[in-house]
Formats: structure tokens, sequence, C-alpha cells
């Protein structure tokens, strides 16, 4: 008749059966000689065979296992000291519970892989220990119920080896990436860094921006947590050394469509968004909802709306859709017929239309449409050309290119800009006379090469000087080499016997020039 043993018993008959099931199963297993490494056994796979790669770059599998063996069901119990250096160890550790008879027969098994939830469960316990100033992790002790964390296996040879070589996988690197994240991100999923500013408030609007991020907080007290499992502990560290202010991130409630619309059927200017919350509309005070561009806010309090624009207008480098998407927008509110109309994403039903009660003020406000004319016929050339827009350019570098605005200018419908030449220099002709104009215009690293046939005319009050009175477009495309070449072939094929080349013109402006009528 078999005799029940003790727990000591139980322990040792579980660690001569783990033993003798490893070498079974050709894998090697070291004990620990000492009681306070977290854990009982190194256990180690044989190494791969050369078909699986140079014997050069193989690496060895090992892993880490803590031995329970008990005869009753439900958790097992294990010191937190031991199960956090198992835990926290970057080889493959594990729980191994070896459920066996009274008298220490083996009954089943169940391997606890310290990685996911089970790993999640350990640095939990940890956490609330440090919060509670429970520092003698050797007197505390976490339990594991092996049937919800463990999977079940075999007491046999193939079935240990087989629960362990599917719980270490294949790659070890990957293995040891993924192990370390989960080490340090594990709990952090709704904390992290947080902190307790006192501030002082100036106003309601003051309130409002802070909360919303526009303006920043800057404390006069400041103290800082590190929150995980969403237990805080003060944080230590240096990332907050020095700081003199800070900017909140209000939550986002979502993305919105903001269209900005012009008079009759001209096009709107279309904007993709982000809506933020602020202060509770029931306070009665402050901005409620921020909408939020890399180019401009649109703040909704109270019965009011108030656009701003944010970024630094005239340096900031955009790509060409989205300046003339900005400019076209700022045009309508500057002009004071613009109204604005709200889409969130979530519910196009729910659209809202803000007519502007005041004109857009600001710098450069005259200067819009012309700017937002001439990039838009910039933008149909490329496209007739067939070149890419380039990159993103700044206010100052349109300025800069003044051979885009020239063929901007004299493609559109109505041209400001005119040709004047002596009469001797065209061969003193008697009737008007048709030209032909090249060059090559650039911007953000796009070039296009275009021609335009070019009516002269005598002026009125200058009969030996003759005057463009139209443009009418010939071609244009991806920047030509040569352009005397290009105006010569285009010249031919149209029948024209001037050319009319950019290097002999002297730009002027026209406020220096007497101004004529032309002959018609």
């Amino acid at each position: 008749m078999s005799q029940e043993l003790t727990s000591d018993e139980l322990g040792e008959a579980g660690e001569t059966l783990f033993a003798h099931l490893c070498v079974r199963a050709g894998l090697t297993c070291n004990k620990s000689n000492r009681d306070r490494t977290g854990w009982d056994f190194v256990v180690e796979f044989p190494m791969s065979g050369p078909d699986t790669g140079a014997l050069d770059a193989r690496l060895p599998t090992a892993c880490l296992a803590q031995l329970k063996s008990t005869a009753r069901g439900g958790p097992v119990k294990l010191s937190l000291s031991a199960v956090e250096r198992l835990a926290k160890d970057p080889r493959p550790s594990f729980v191994v519970v070896l459920r066996l008879t009274p008298d220490g027969e083996a009954r089943t098994g169940y391997l606890i892989h310290l990685l996911g939830p089970a790993l999640e469960r350990v640095l939990h316990r940890l956490r609330t220990a440090h919060a509670q100033g429970r520092f003698d992790l050797n007197n505390l002790t976490l339990t594991f119920d092996p049937a919800k964390f463990g999977v079940r296996f075999a007491p046999s040879p193939e079935g240990l080896a087989e629960a362990l070589r599917r719980a270490c996988g294949e790659d070890r690197a990957a293995y040891g990436i993924e192990k370390q994240r989960q080490l340090e991100e594990l709990g952090y999923e709704d904390g992290g860094l947080e902190a307790e500013a006192l501030f002082w408030v100036e106003s309601a609007d003051h309130l409002s921006d802070v909360v919303l991020g526009l303006r920043p907080l800057k404390p006069e007290q400041l103290r800082a947590f590190d929150t995980r499992f969403g237990i805080r502990l003060p944080y230590v560290g240096a990332v907050l050394d020095g700081l003199e202010e800070l900017r909140i991130e209000p939550p986002s409630v979502g993305r919105c469509t903001v269209s900005i619309r012009g008079a009759g059927l001209s096009p709107a200017a279309v904007f993709d968004t982000e809506m933020l919350a602020g202060l509770p509309a029931s306070a009665g005070e402050g901005t409620w909802l921020l909408i939020r561009h890399p180019d401009f806010t649109l703040k909704l309090s109270a019965g009011a709306a108030t656009f701003n624009t944010t970024a630094s207008f005239d340096s900031t480098p955009r790509t060409l859709r989205a300046w003339i998407q900005l400019l076209r927008g700022l045009g309508y509110l500057a002009r004071g017929d613009g109204v604005i109309v709200l889409t969130p994403s979530m519910s196009v039903a729910a659209a809202v239309t803000l007519p502007m009660s005041s004109r857009l003020d600001g710098p450069y406000l005259q200067q819009l449409p012309a700017w937002s004319r001439a990039l838009e016929a910039w933008e149909r050339l490329l496209a007739l050309a067939g070149v890419p827009p380039g990159g993103a350019f700044s206010l100052q570098d349109l300025w800069e290119a003044r051979g885009v605005a020239l063929a901007a200018d004299l493609s559109s419908d109505a041209p400001t800009a005119w040709f004047a030449f002596d009469r001797r220099d065209i061969g003193e002709p008697a009737e008007p006379v048709n030209a032909i104009y090249i060059n090559t215009a650039s911007l953000a690293g796009a070039s296009v090469s275009y021609a335009l046939n070019v009516t002269l005319k005598a002026a009125a009050d200058h009969t030996e000087e003759y005057r463009s009175t139209s443009f009418d477009p010939l071609d244009v495309r991806p920047a030509v080499a040569d352009l005397q070449d290009y105006a010569e072939d285009l010249a031919a094929r149209h029948g024209l016997h001037v050319v009319i080349n950019p290097e002999n013109l002297v730009e002027l402006d026209a406020s220096a020039l007497a101004g004529s009528a032309i002959e018609g």
C-alpha cells in the first residue's frame, strides 16, 4: 500500500519526475544550487542540425523553469521575489505545475508561460507592493491558477518537450525583443507620465486656450507621477527638469471637413481638420470645441465662431495644392462673403453652416487674389505639361520665382503684363504682327517650357512703338534644354516669323510707364 507523501516529499518527487522527463525527451536539465535565483532548472534544447543553417549562425535555445508540485487542485503560490527574477529574465521563463497523486504519481502538468497575461500579473503585483511600501518581497506571495494561466500537457517526455518547444518558438531574437517590449509597456496602455500643476488663470478665455493647447501652461507648482496599471507612483527622472511651461493635448472627438465657400459658383476651399474637445458647453464661457488644421484654428464658443491662422504665413513651406486651398479660403473670408461649412466625418447630416459676420483682417490681404490666381494658373500649366507639382515652397520662394508669375499671368484670360517694342526692332511693319514668345518657368523643382502667340499693334500715342494686345497659348511641355530650338520649331509649324526671346526683354513696373491706348 502506497504512503501519502508530505509536501517536501511531493516536491522531491516532482523534481525527480521533471528531471527524468527531460532526460527521456533529450533535454538537458540543470538544477539551481541556490534558493534565491528565482528558478529551479535551466532546460536546454539540443542544437539544431546542419540542415537548418550554418553552424556558425545557429543559436542555443534554453529556458528557465520554476517547479511547483502539488496533490491539490486550485491556485499555486510562489514567492514574489523569486517570480520577479524569473519573469524579468530575457530568456523564456515558465512555472511548471505538476499535479501528483498523494503518493507521488504523475497525473497531469501545466506550463505557465511568464509572457502576456501571466507577465502582466507579475508586474501588477510588483507595482501594488511598491505603492504599499512593501519592499520585503521575500515575505510576499503571488498566486497563479494553472487552469487559467497555463497550458495543460501530458506528464510524458513527448508532452513536456512539445509544450516547451511551442512556447519558446523558433526565433530567439524576436522572442527577446517582444519580452523586453512587454516588460516596458504592459500596464501603460492608459497611463504613463502624469502631472498635477498649479497655475494662475487670467480669464475664461485664457483657461480655455490652455485647455485646448493654444497657450502654454506655466505652472507655479508641478508634481509628476508614473502611472502603471492605474497605480500612481512619484515620478523619478529628468524629463521635467528645467521645465518652465508645457502644453496640453486636448482629447480628439474625430475628423471634420471644413469648406470655405465664396459667392456664386466659385470653387470651395476644402480642408481636413481635427475636432478637439474644450471646456464643457455648460460652463457658459470659453471655447467648447476647437477645429484644428496646420494652418488655422476655428474656435466655437457660446454664440460665436472665431477663425485664426496659426502657422507663419510667408515662411511656412506648403505644397502647391495646400497653397491654392489656403489662399482661396482666406480670399473669400477677406472679401467678407465667405461661408464656413463644418461637416463631421461621423455624420454628414450634422453639417453646420457658419456665415462670417466680419471680414478677415491681417497682412497681405490685397495680394491674396493675385497670388491665388497665379498659383491656380501654374497648377493648370503643370497639368497640361504632365509635370508633377514639385515639393513644398514658401511665399518667399514664390516671390523669387518671377517666371512663374509671368507664365501664369500671360496664360490667363485677362493678363496684366504686356510687351512693347520699337517698330524698327520688328522690321517696321504696316500691319499688326504675330510673334512667338517662349520661356521656361520653375518652382519647387517643377519646371515647364511654354509658347504663346503674341499679337502686336502700333500704340496710339507712340506710332514708332508696337505693343502686345493679346496672348494665345500655343504649347506647354516639360522644360526643354534649348529655348531657341523650341521657338524655331514652333514658329515654323505655326507660320510665325518673329521670335520674342526672353533674354532680349527688360522687365519694368507699369507705374514707371505712361499709360497709352492701343489702336483697335
